[in-house]
């Protein structure tokens, strides 16, 4: 704060320090704004990405249903293995009732630990990624547990993204501010007559 007063009072005229305000206040309020929007952003995208995996775990489930009833483990692989169409979900897998492993699905070559189950279904950060935990009933009997993993890397890079986007816009609109500010402080100072 020191070196800013410092500075503020070493400028010579009262346009230098009007158009420095000015500078100032817009960068500080571009920066503000910016923030606001990549944590909107950030918020929005991933209650989105929330709501495709609710909706995929839904349909999994209830396609899985017989399998586990039936304890068709190959029903249950091809139901898991239709997932390689979504691009976020990198990993899943179906429990039956006692808790075993009964189906599992990977994406790509790299292989997860399972997680511990949970009792309770929701959602759950692990490691940057996004799990989610469904239990699956047939009426009242509980059958198994679904398991869901989505990959937050994507959502990241559209983050990243608007962000250097806004870096751009904010240079431009301080350049306009500084354009803009330096003309409103020829104005305010001129002599009047």
């Amino acid at each position: 704060m020191a070196l800013f007063k410092k500075y503020f009072t070493s400028l010579s005229s009262i346009q230098k320090k009007i158009t420095y305000t000015i500078n100032l206040i817009s960068i500080f309020i571009l920066l503000l704004t910016m923030c606001a929007i990549i944590a909107y952003a950030y918020m929005v995208n991933t209650r989105l990405l929330k709501d495709d995996l609710q909706v995929q775990a839904n349909i999994v489930r209830n396609l899985s249903t017989a399998a586990l009833v039936f304890k068709d483990e190959r029903s249950a692989d091809e139901i898991l293995s239709n997932l390689v169409f979504k691009k976020m979900i990198i990993d899943a897998a179906l429990y039956n009732d006692k808790g075993e492993l009964f189906a599992r699905f990977e994406k790509g070559k790299e292989h997860y630990l399972l997680p511990a189950l949970r009792q309770q279904e929701g959602f759950v950060y692990q490691d940057g990624d996004l799990l989610l935990f469904q239990n699956i009933f047939s009426e009242d009997t509980p059958l198994g547990v679904l398991y869901l993993r989505a990959s937050l890397a994507h959502l990241k890079e559209q983050v990243l993204e608007l962000f250097i986007m806004l870096f751009f816009i904010l240079l431009i609109c301080w350049g306009l501010a500084l354009l803009i500010g330096k003309r409103y402080a020829q104005l305010i100072t001129h002599p009047i007559g």
